[in-house]
């Protein structure tokens, strides 16, 4: 069964983040790994216990014979031949499923420059679909990982982090990156199939807008719901599902950048005392999206 790589908690989620450190106290001395997010497209490779080799974009398999991002998947698989034949054996002697989580970066993809070729850099693994901790030796089999930020003790410190500095793929100047990703190092966290791990954009990449104050509970909910709706939110659906090339597809990515804010809404906000037209007013942003997509085109 296809599995996608789990949503990553917003660092500007208080509450949301304060409920983790209530079951789980110990978080607030953690020693947290930081790692750069990469500007890129969801990809990921699964190996199974009996040398069966997958690809995946975020939402589902790709075949051997497509193409990625403009990139052949039969490339993709050959350029990374020895790490996936470690796993392979890994896969076999543990009688597991490996999946191998990963960004495709370079020319097209996203608004941080790479370089000037497409590559995949990798950043997670599962083991029949749990989550290893950074510290975990796997990690070394990989072809090559997102750079290493560093480490801190403790939440607090993790969560003030800057995050205005170059992205340290190429190292060039003037190349903002979009942000860092936060997890703990020795240890994944879980919740109702959720994993702790906390990223902090660039606020140039924010997928969020300043609320304006609104009176009733219901407006500032709305309020609330608007401000996820913005051209980052925008190329970061595009980064997952393609940019969009014809009018044609109005329809369809209006409804994928709905639904991507929606979920990030529902972390935070409970509409279930709501009637069903005090929620569809909430959600009515489809000419906000519209018009976001409209300049695309």
């Amino acid at each position: 069964m296809f599995c996608k790589w789990h949503s990553i908690i917003n660092h500007y989620r208080k509450d949301h983040i304060r409920r983790w450190v209530e079951k789980y106290p110990e978080l607030d001395s953690e020693l947290f790994v930081v790692d750069e997010k990469l500007d890129g497209a969801n990809f990921q490779w699964e190996v199974d216990s009996v040398g069966l080799v997958r690809a995946g974009r975020r939402k589902g398999y790709l075949g051997i014979g497509e193409h990625f991002m403009g990139v052949a998947i039969s490339e993709l698989y050959h350029y990374d031949d020895v790490m996936l034949n470690c796993f392979r054996d890994s896969a076999s002697s543990r009688s597991c499923t490996f999946r191998i989580f990963g960004e495709l970066i370079g020319p097209g993809i996203g608004r941080v420059k790479y370089g000037k070729s497409k590559r995949l850099v990798y950043f997670g693994i599962t083991q029949d679909d749990l989550l290893l901790p950074k510290s975990d030796t796997l990690y070394d089999n990989l072809s090559r990982q997102v750079c290493r930020i560093g480490w801190v003790k403790g939440l607090a410190e993790a969560l003030e982090l800057d995050t205005n500095f170059n992205s340290y793929e190429i190292g060039i100047e003037n190349n903002l990156v979009e942000g860092v990703v936060m997890q703990p190092f020795n240890n994944v966290y879980t919740s109702n199939n959720s994993v702790f791990m906390i990223k902090k954009k660039n606020k140039i990449y924010s997928e969020k807008k300043v609320v304006v104050p609104c009176s009733g509970v219901v407006d500032g909910l709305r309020a609330e719901f608007f401000s996820l709706l913005t051209d980052n939110r925008v190329r970061s659906v595009f980064s997952k599902d393609g940019v969009i090339t014809d009018a044609s597809s109005l329809g369809k990515y209006i409804a994928l950048v709905l639904d991507d804010a929606k979920i990030e809404f529902l972390r935070s906000n409970d509409v279930s005392e709501l009637t069903k037209k005090e929620i569809k007013y909430i959600f009515k942003g489809g000419g906000i999206v519209f018009g976001l997509l409209k300049a695309y085109l």
